[in-house]
């Protein structure tokens, strides 16, 4: 999300880094009625004076669409022009209607630049490259957003059948039951009481888990013959950017238990194979008997 904000949205390899804004992305945790004033910070990095044209919209971060939906956030300005390497700060207002479904919500500031050709052969705005900060606005009536997180999201922690000592997949899942975006970040654990722990870290990538979405996230762990007869623990441990409390999940890893399991299992196939065998070597001889005893029976 971040990459794509910064590179802008119409992406021309020569005019890639033509103009910069600070920051890519600003969240806000407001009340229904609550407002903030704030600003972003754009620059002019071509070697010429550009015009700009400056336009707010409701957005869809996860589809990455333009929405219809009222917009919260009104700018100061609508245009400005900039010489070769000068910054400009963009004012704008965040505004919360008090009549608004508690939730988290999503606008885009973008800058655009005004080719002088378009508007000459248009005889109007043309647009030719544009970037944009992405606002993440969560509105809160009188809940508490980090219990939110807690008690509306649903964790799964599993391993991926068979469980093997020497190299398992355990995969942790979250799901979004609310209608509020968190960034879950965190640490898997893996330790017994013998051993050294080990740590993985959950959504490294830092991807936004949307309402009624759900992340699934895979570890691979390889162990050695000396965990044939230690169990271990995987513990997982997240939080969300609004909070730092944890939500914990966590599963046994018996691979003893495991281990007795598969052996008994391979045992009993022996022992049925084995078994099959020597009745069929019996029925086989059994049939050659009888036969031997007919042939015999005729010739006396």
């Amino acid at each position: 999300m971040l990459v794509f904000f910064c590179l802008g949205f119409w992406l021309y390899p020569t005019t890639i880094s033509s103009y910069s804004i600070q920051p890519a992305i600003e969240e806000y945790t407001l009340e229904l009625e609550q407002e903030v004033d704030s600003s972003v910070n754009f620059t002019n990095t071509t070697e010429q004076e550009q015009n700009f044209k400056i336009y707010t919209h409701r957005y869809n971060p996860e589809k990455q669409e333009i929405l219809d939906d009222r917009n919260f956030v009104t700018l100061s300005i609508n245009s400005l022009s900039l010489e070769p390497e000068e910054s400009a700060q963009i004012e704008y207002r965040v505004s919360i209607p008090d009549d608004v479904v508690p939730g988290s919500y999503f606008s885009i500031i973008v800058v655009e630049d005004i080719n002088d050709e378009d508007i000459e052969r248009e005889g109007g705005i043309g647009l030719n490259y544009g970037v944009g900060t992405l606002i993440a606005i969560h509105i809160i009536d009188d809940v508490d957003i980090s219990e939110v997180f807690l008690n509306q999201t649903h964790t799964e922690l599993k391993y991926k059948r068979p469980l093997n000592p020497f190299n398992t997949v355990i995969e942790y899942s979250i799901r979004n039951n609310s209608k509020y975006t968190f960034l879950p970040m965190g640490q898997l654990t893996i330790a017994s009481k013998k051993d050294k722990p080990l740590f993985y870290r959950i959504n490294e990538q830092e991807t936004r888990l949307y309402p009624q979405d759900k992340l699934t996230f895979e570890f691979e762990y390889k162990g050695n013959l000396k965990n044939l007869i230690t169990n271990k623990i995987a513990v997982a441990k997240v939080a969300s950017e609004h909070s730092n409390e944890i939500k914990e999940t966590q599963i046994d890893l018996p691979y003893l238990t495991q281990t007795l399991r598969i052996g008994t299992a391979l045992l009993g196939f022996v022992v049925v194979l084995t078994a099959s065998i020597i009745l069929i070597k019996k029925s086989h001889q059994k049939r050659l008997e009888k036969a031997f005893k007919e042939k015999f029976s005729k010739k006396s």
